[in-house]
């Protein structure tokens, strides 16, 4: 199967799902991650080039293959419109034709994240020779501080991890080297380890990386 992992900035494939591409890819799955923003190089003096390397190798951490980290300003998603970042989005479905696509909550505080998702769904509407199922990931320290009711995380998919691809996402984190957090922040390994936990416990099983499944065509 061909999956695609669509993100708003660097890190967050890897906080939203990188034990579920550890486990899909060791599975032997095609994973192809794609990257709008910067993140932290809008907000530290670090190049573009140093966050896509340390992209590039996150992503083969988990044993997928960076698309690319494009040069969209971080926190500015919403200076375009929601047509133009489905363009670019849908010019990587049309190359790659993807069967399942990762990407964020609408939800979420970030309104980058939201922004992301809005697109995607456009750039994955159904057609007529098929359609693209779609889960939706939380990113910690985003997802989680929403206080509107009605945008709140409610997963409804549960992926069980393993220990190796846990081991594997924390790896991956790693490798973005100011982004992992101190306790009890939830960007941090101890809050992230608590949190996979919880979700398995949401679904009976040990360890977990929960989604919100938004379209799913069973034919």
């Amino acid at each position: 199967m061909k999956i695609l992992v669509i993100a708003a900035h660097p890190d967050d494939e890897v906080l939203g799902a990188g034990a579920t591409i550890a486990k899909l890819s060791k599975e032997g799955h095609e994973v192809k991650i794609l990257i709008f923003g910067e993140g932290p190089a809008s907000r530290e003096s670090i190049e573009h080039t140093s966050i896509k390397k340390q992209a590039i190798s996150a992503a083969k951490t988990l044993g997928a293959e960076l698309i690319d980290v494009l040069s969209y300003p971080d926190n500015q998603l919403d200076k375009f419109t929601i047509l133009d970042l489905a363009r670019a989005i849908e010019a990587e479905v049309k190359r790659f034709t993807p069967e399942l696509v990762l990407t964020h909550h609408f939800g979420d505080l970030n309104q980058d994240h939201g922004q992301i998702a809005k697109a995607t769904f456009v750039a994955c509407r159904p057609a007529a020779n098929g359609s693209v199922e779609i889960w939706c990931y939380e990113v910690p320290s985003s997802t989680d501080w929403i206080v509107i009711p009605q945008d709140r995380f409610n997963p409804n998919l549960f992926v069980s991890i393993d220990e190796s691809s846990w081991e594997l996402k924390i790896q991956a984190m790693s490798e973005y080297k100011s982004e992992l957090r101190v306790f009890p922040h939830p960007r941090s390994a101890e809050a992230l380890d608590a949190l996979s936990k919880v979700r398995g416990a949401q679904a009976g099983i040990n360890r977990s990386e929960a989604f919100w499944l938004a379209r799913k065509v069973v034919r």
